[in-house]
Formats: C-alpha cells, sequence, structure tokens
C-alpha cells in the first residue's frame, strides 16, 4: 500500500462539536482506508488551558494552545477547523486565509451577509481549500436520495419539502453542556433555528437542486428564546422549483425528514431513522441502494 499524505489539523475549539469532528478524524482510517490523506490531531485550542491540556490528552491531540492565532502561525497546521461560537467565524477565518491554510468552518458561516461576505472575499483571494459542515448530506439516507434523484429514475425534481423539529435545551446534563448557552444569545450566535438546525435544509435543498435558489420568502417568530425559535422559508429555483422548509426549537420530539416531488415519483427521506421510501403508482419501495429496480407505471387519465 502507498504512503498516505497527512492533512494535520488544528481544531480551534472544544466543545460539542468540538469533539464530534475529533472523533470523525480518529474514525477516518476505520471507515475510509483507501482515503489518499489520513488526518493527524496536531494541536488544539482552549483559552483554558487546564480544559485544553485535558482535550488534547483525552482526543490524542499531539499539542495544544491557548490562542487561536498561534494555532494559525503554526508551519506544522495545514487545516483550521473552526469550531467555535459564530461571533468568531469570520476573525479566525479570514487569518486563516491569509496564512495560507485550509479553511473547516463550523455552521452557519457567520452572523449575517456581511461578515459571510468577507470570509468568502478573504478565502477566494487566497485561494484555499474550504468548507462548512454541512453534515447532513454524508447522512446514508440522504447520500443515497440524492444518488436516486440523479440517476434519472424518478424523473425530474421539481419540489422539496422538509421538516427539521425538536425542543431545544440546554443544561449540564446534555452533551452541549452549559457553556453551549451562548447560542441562545442572539448577539453571539446572530441567528436562532435559522442557521442552526433550518440552514442544513437549506444546504440539502441546494444539493439536491444542484442550484443556487433565485427567490427566497420567510417568516419567522420567537415564543420561548430571545431570537427566533421557529420559522418557515419557501425557496424558488429556476424553472418554478420550489422548496418548503419549516423548523423550530419548540416541538418536543425530533422530527428530521424531506419529501422530494419528482415527475415520476415522490422521495421520502428520514434523517433519524435512515429509511427511504418511494412512493411510484406501483406502490411503494425501501431502496438499499443507487442501483434498486424502480417500476413505474404512469396511469393515463
Amino acid at each position: 500500500m502507498a504512503t498516505k499524505k497527512t492533512l494535520n489539523i488544528g481544531l480551534i475549539g472544544g466543545g460539542f462539536m468540538g469533539r464530534t469532528h475529533s472523533n470523525g478524524y480518529r474514525r477516518v482510517p476505520n471507515f475510509f482506508p483507501d482515503l489518499e490523506y489520513t488526518p493527524v490531531l496536531k494541536a488544539v485550542c482552549f483559552r483554558n488551558e487546564t480544559k485544553a491540556k485535558a482535550f488534547a490528552e483525552q482526543w490524542g491531540y499531539e499539542s495544544f494552545e491557548t490562542d487561536w492565532r498561534k494555532i494559525i502561525a503554526r508551519p506544522d497546521i495545514d487545516a483550521v477547523d473552526i469550531c467555535t461560537p459564530n461571533d468568531t467565524h469570520a476573525e479566525i477565518a479570514i487569518a486563516a486565509a491569509a496564512a495560507g491554510k485550509m479553511i473547516l468552518c463550523e455552521k452557519p458561516l457567520a452572523r449575517d451577509l456581511a461578515e459571510s461576505q468577507l470570509m468568502v472575499d478573504a478565502i477566494e483571494k487566497a485561494g484555499v481549500k474550504n468548507t462548512v459542515w454541512y453534515n447532513y448530506r454524508r447522512l446514508p439516507a440522504v447520500t443515497l436520495a440524492k444518488q436516486i434523484i440523479d440517476s434519472g429514475k424518478l424523473g425530474k425534481i421539481y419540489h422539496y419539502r422538509a421538516n427539521f423539529l425538536q425542543d431545544w435545551t440546554i443544561n449540564e446534563a446534555l452533551p452541549q453542556g452549559g457553556e453551549g448557552l451562548w447560542r441562545m444569545d442572539a448577539a453571539v450566535a446572530g441567528s436562532g433555528v435559522l442557521g442552526d438546525l433550518l440552514s442544513h435544509c437549506i444546504d440539502t435543498a441546494m444539493w439536491l437542486f444542484d442550484e443556487t435558489p433565485e427567490i427566497v420568502f420567510a417568516i419567522a417568530g420567537k415564543i420561548n428564546h430571545e431570537h427566533e425559535d421557529f420559522a418557515t422559508i419557501t425557496l424558488g429555483f429556476k424553472d418554478n422549483k420550489t422548496a418548503t422548509i419549516s423548523s423550530n426549537w419548540i416541538t418536543p420530539i425530533r422530527v428530521r425528514n424531506f419529501n422530494a416531488v419528482c415527475t415520476e415519483a415522490r422521495i421520502f427521506s428520514d434523517f433519524i431513522t435512515q429509511e427511504i421510501r418511494i412512493e411510484t403508482d406501483n406502490g411503494t419501495e425501501n431502496p438499499k441502494n443507487e442501483k434498486a429496480d424502480i417500476k413505474f407505471s404512469r396511469k393515463k387519465l
């Protein structure tokens, strides 16, 4: 086997998503043994030195820092993974781009359009590789639905409807911990359910349609939180294709799914159970892979 190339990770922030990303990096060799690159946990950054040292020891990072600027300045860091509160994304990403680092940024990209545009401009100027962690594309039921839609077996997709609903409470007993309370601060987070949950569904819609929406309608409000905790949006794409997405932090049960309506069938994908259903005139099928033999019988009126 050829020697793998390494990708040295500098993780900034070690909250819930920092732990999640660290676990993901460690499992890459198990799930993707043929990848050209293997991630190396080179350094992690916390403002608190005691927590930084403990995190590095727990997850296997070679070193730690207490100032994110030192992570960016280090020549042994290839990629900067930004897992910090939303109000810090822009400053860190812009500095990382100027240093020529690959940028891996937690969603949402920033608190508003102005911050986001500054980040995009800096990254395009530097020409560095980058991504925003919209990981729902990689869920098996979502990836398979995309493969089936792209195969043309269902005809052309023209409507997408998604729901992402869950209660949102942060306390010491939950994985986010008490430090996750910044999400409840509008000045820090920049948005509520729109940036936290609904943005995942916007990304999925754009991925399935392979387009950027031309029209956006939205309604949002708040019941239990400082900023919006429920929202519904409609996206308009080319050729009258549409997407409607509802999300909230209020529903006491978790609901994460979408329906994609195509000219020959409807496909349902559940993010939680990883179930896929395809409904046609012949009934319902549950495909297990993209080669599923889907039969159609269009009824004549």
